[in-house]
């Protein structure tokens, strides 16, 4: 649903899933561009898609807020590791201004029932 997201049900926050977690099988990926600092303001970015590896990495909803307009903006806290596209060294980023459209759920490697038989 990419931008049309924005008002759908706010995503819980790090401190929420705590009492209400979501399903083990759920990892939280942030879509950013955060140029190699520790701390970051989310800006949109003409070429980046969500399924673009690059720009996509797993985080935590540190914070969520109300949107001038409607919606919900999030800090949210990356995990960076070396491995990954375009990274040098590990570490964690916080970003701050996150929209939801750039924010995506995804099962967990091998907890799909895509491969069950029947």
């Amino acid at each position: 649903c990419f931008k049309d997201c924005d008002n759908a049900t706010p995503i819980r926050t790090k401190e929420e899933q705590n009492s209400e977690p979501y399903s083990p099988n759920v990892e939280i990926y942030c879509f950013c561009s955060y140029g190699y600092r520790t701390e970051s303001v989310w800006k949109e970015f003409d070429d980046w898609r969500q399924s673009d590896a690059a720009y996509k990495f797993p985080c935590e909803i540190l914070r969520r807020y109300l949107r001038q307009g409607g919606g919900y903006l999030y800090d949210v806290e990356l995990s960076i590791t070396s491995n990954m596209a375009n990274v040098e060294g590990d570490g964690l980023v916080l970003v701050k201004g996150v929209p939801q459209y750039a924010i995506q759920f995804t099962n967990k490697k091998y907890t799909s029932d895509l491969s069950l038989h029947n």
